[in-house]
């Protein structure tokens, strides 16, 4: 083929041993999960996040993809209405186990791009271990870019920034559309509100979402900043759908540099031996 299939589960045995012979080492994996992220948004919004940004990383710096892992631990199952949480001591060994084929089939950079915050410390656990350069993307970094729309949204808004940037970049217009047409009719329906009563955990950033009439349930996370300090989101129309798609983009683009040089710091890695009190 001319331009080779990036998504790893789509390409051959022998596709993907060309690509390695040929001395690609980079492979991308994301890790998703099924929740509730308020009544606008589909349950597996963040698989589709993160299998975009992954797919975009994969295009931009010559590495293969990885298919979704579907589920990893969430910690709003309340009711059970919707969320599926997996324990965290399930997620770490089946991504170390991820970790450990792909190092036997010769991939020396692995990049988890997640919000399982806890594949930060998997992915030092396996540097440990066997001297290979793991990194883990949490998707939230680009929150943090400057001068983006995200940058100023509240938590409804930068759920809903971010997955239709990532549907936009894909070209899933069907998914788009519906996610588009939901948003619509909770517009100005669930606000987002603060927990008065709990002082404490709002040092944390603590929010709340109001999933419907008479239920609401508060997070004591940080979802960034607190809500006197962000700005609503507009109700989306062409422009600024292409316009978080922009940004997005924008956002991979400059990951380049780090990507790139995780290949120095593994030869690096590799010319030196380390002895480690594991």
């Amino acid at each position: 083929m001319n331009a080779m299939n990036i998504i790893m589960n789509e390409i051959t045995s022998r596709e993907c041993r060309r690509y390695l012979d040929r001395g690609g080492d980079l492979v991308f994996a994301p890790v998703g999960a099924v929740e509730r992220l308020g009544p606008h948004l589909p349950l597996g919004a963040r698989n589709m996040v993160v299998s975009a940004i992954a797919r975009l990383l994969a295009e931009q710096n010559g590495g293969l993809c990885l298919p979704v892992v579907p589920y990893a631990t969430v910690y709003d199952t309340y009711a059970q209405r919707g969320g599926i949480d997996v324990p965290p001591e399930f997620m770490h060994r089946y991504c170390y186990d991820i970790c450990r084929e792909l190092e036997a089939n010769a991939f020396r950079r692995i990049v988890f791009v997640s919000f399982q915050e806890e594949l930060y410390y998997l992915s030092h656990e396996y540097f440990q271990e066997r001297n290979l350069t793991v990194v883990y993307l949490n998707p939230d970094a680009y929150f943090n870019a400057p001068e983006t729309v995200a940058a100023a949204l509240d938590a409804h808004g930068r759920e809903l920034w971010r997955l239709i940037g990532c549907l936009r970049a894909d070209g899933d217009t069907d998914m788009l559309a519906r996610v588009l047409d939901k948003t619509r009719d909770c517009f100005n329906a669930y606000e987002p509100i603060i927990n008065e009563n709990k002082r404490v955990l709002d040092k944390l950033g603590t929010t709340g979402h109001q999933m419907g009439a008479d239920e609401w349930r508060f997070y004591p996370v940080s979802l960034g900043k607190s809500l006197g300090e962000t700005t609503a989101f507009e109700a989306p129309d062409q422009s600024v759908i292409d316009r978080a798609r922009d940004e997005l983009v924008n956002w991979v683009r400059s990951l380049g540099p780090s990507i790139a040089d995780m290949s120095k710091y593994q030869n690096y890695l590799d010319g030196i031996e380390f002895t480690r009190p594991i």
